[in-house]
C-alpha cells in the first residue's frame, strides 16, 4: 500500500490511466490503515465483528459503554468509531455528541435496532455520519467502511495538497521579499552613486539635475522598501509612503518645518505597485518643485497630497501648494521644465488619466485615473 502511494506521487511515466487505478487501488484498501474504536455492550455481537474488525483495520479498540468509549477516544484518536446506541453509564448519542465536539471530522457509524427511529433521528441531529441496522450484516459494514476510508482519504490528500500549496506560497512570498529587498538596495547603491557624482560637478544646472534624478530613484526605491516590509505583498499603504517620501525632500532641500508646513491626506487607501510608481514619481517631482519655485526665503506656507476614492476603482489625486503660484504665462503641457513633462507624461501616458492645474490659490495639480490592474508577466 505503501508502494502505491509513492508510486503515485513520484512516478511521471505513468499513464492517467494507471493514475486513476492506482489511487483507486489505494482507496478500496485504505480502511485497512485505519484505526477503529468499536462500542458495544452485547458480548455476543461483540465476539461476532471482533474477527471480521480486527481483518479490516490496523489496529480495533473495544468498550462496553459510553464512557469507556469516550476515555479510549481521547486516548487513541482512531479515525472511524463504530457504537450501539442503548448503552448503560453512557449511551451512544452522549459520546457520539462529545466526539463530534471534539472532531468534528470523526466517521461515526451507529448500529441500531429496528425500533430505534427515535434513537436514530436524535443521532442524525448530532451529526452521525452513518447507521446500520442489527443484525449487522459483514458485506454492508465492509461497504460503508470503504465509503468512510474513501472520505478519509480523499480529505488526507487534500490536507496534503493544502499543505504543499502553502508551503510553494511561502517560499515564493519568500522569494518576492527578497526581490523587493534586492531592488531596493541596488536602487539606493545608484542613488548613492548619483550623489556622490553630483559633488565634482562644478556646474550647478548640472548638478541640480543630478540630484532631480537621485531623488526619482528614491522614490521608486521606497516602494520596494514599503513592500518588502508589508504583509500584503501587493499593496502599500500610500499614506505611509507619502509622509516617508515627503519628508525625505524636506531634508534633503533642508526646509524649516515651522515655516513650511506639510499635510497628507489619503482616507487609509492602499494601492498597488503598478500604479504606486507612478504617483509617487508625480508626487516626487510637484513637490521638489514647490520646495524649490514656489517660496520666497522665510515665506510661510503649507504643501498637500490628497487622495481620493470617487468610486470602486476611479481616484483622484491633488498635490499642491500655497505659495507664489505657476507664472500664467507658463503652459505645464509644453514649458521645457524636465519635471512638468514628467509628470504629464507620467499622468497620462502610465496613469491614463487627466491632469488638470488650478491657479487660484497658489498651485495645485489635480490628476484624476483608474488604478492600473496588474498585468499578465509571461
Amino acid at each position: 500500500m505503501r508502494w502505491i502511494f509513492y508510486q503515485f506521487y513520484s512516478v511521471q511515466s505513468l499513464t492517467k490511466g494507471e493514475l486513476y487505478l492506482n489511487i483507486e487501488t489505494a482507496e478500496g484498501h485504505f480502511h485497512k490503515e485505519l484505526s477503529i474504536l468499536y462500542v458495544e455492550d452485547d458480548d455476543a455481537v461483540k465476539k461476532a465483528l471482533t474477527r471480521f474488525l480486527s481483518k479490516n483495520a490496523r489496529e480495533v479498540y473495544f468498550a462496553s459503554d459510553g464512557k469507556e468509549g469516550l476515555q479510549l477516544y481521547n486516548l487513541h484518536k482512531p479515525e472511524i468509531v463504530i457504537t450501539d446506541i442503548r448503552m448503560p453509564v453512557m449511551d451512544g448519542l452522549a459520546m457520539s455528541k462529545a466526539i463530534k465536539e471534539i472532531n468534528p471530522n470523526s466517521f461515526i457509524i451507529v448500529t441500531t435496532s429496528h425500533n430505534d427511529v427515535e434513537f436514530l433521528m436524535s443521532a442524525i441531529d448530532i451529526g452521525v455520519d452513518k447507521y446500520i441496522v442489527k443484525p449487522i450484516r459483514f458485506d454492508t459494514l465492509r461497504k460503508m467502511l470503504d465509503t468512510c476510508s474513501h472520505t478519509i482519504y480523499r480529505q488526507r490528500e487534500i490536507i496534503k495538497l493544502n499543505q504543499a500549496l502553502l508551503a510553494s506560497l511561502t517560499e515564493k512570498e519568500v522569494l518576492l521579499r527578497e526581490i523587493h529587498h534586492r531592488v531596493k538596495n541596488n536602487m539606493q547603491v545608484i542613488s548613492s552613486l548619483l550623489r556622490l557624482q553630483a559633488r565634482y560637478v562644478k556646474d550647478n544646472k548640472l548638478s541640480a539635475m543630478f540630484k532631480d534624478s537621485e531623488y526619482r530613484i528614491r522614490s521608486m526605491a521606497l516602494i520596494h522598501e514599503k513592500l518588502y516590509n508589508s504583509k500584503d505583498m501587493s499593496h502599500i499603504d500610500f499614506g505611509d509612503y507619502v509622509k516617508n517620501l515627503c519628508s525625505g525632500l524636506f531634508s534633503s532641500y533642508g526646509v524649516n518645518k515651522r515655516e513650511i508646513r506639510f499635510n497628507v491626506d489619503t482616507a487609509n487607501i492602499s494601492l498597488g505597485i503598478d500604479t504606486a510608481i507612478p504617483c509617487g514619481l508625480v508626487i516626487n517631482e510637484l513637490i521638489s518643485n514647490s520646495l524649490k519655485y514656489a517660496f520666497k526665503k522665510g515665506q510661510k506656507g503649507e504643501i498637500s497630497v490628497q487622495l481620493r476614492q470617487h468610486r470602486d476603482n476611479e481616484y483622484e489625486l491633488t498635490v499642491g501648494d500655497t505659495g507664489g503660484g505657476l507664472d500664467a504665462s507658463i503652459d505645464f503641457r509644453t514649458t521645457e521644465s524636465l519635471g512638468l513633462q514628467l509628470v504629464t507624461s507620467i499622468a497620462e501616458s502610465q496613469l491614463h488619466g487627466k491632469i488638470t492645474l488650478d491657479r487660484t490659490k497658489g498651485t495645485v495639480f489635480r490628476i484624476k485615473f483608474d488604478e492600473l490592474k496588474y498585468a499578465t508577466r509571461i
